[in-house]
């Protein structure tokens, strides 16, 4: 696994589409994930990071730059979940 996370800036969000990897790295770093997921095995990964409260999906093939920055600003993420992601580490 390659670490392609930037560490040494603050990150308080991780908007990928979340493969595998991409999950293992937004849990090591405990940064929550705003995912637009686009295959199979991506829908799965963002349905239990999104039950676990730890991000959100997003439809790829209908979002607009509005929708993405609402979401961006709306969710602040990295405050409100950090009690989850030391919970799981």
């Amino acid at each position: 696994m390659t670490n392609t996370l930037p560490t040494n800036l603050a990150l308080s969000m991780f908007t990928n589409y979340l493969g595998t990897n991409g999950l293992y790295e937004a849990i090591y770093h405990a940064v929550p994930v705003l995912g637009m997921p686009l295959v199979v095995d991506q829908f799965d990964n963002m349905l239990r990071i999104t039950g676990r409260g730890a991000g959100k999906t997003l439809d790829f093939a209908d979002i607009t730059e509005e929708q993405l920055q609402s979401n961006i600003i709306r969710y602040d993420f990295a405050k409100l979940l950090m009690p989850f992601f030391k919970r799981i580490l």
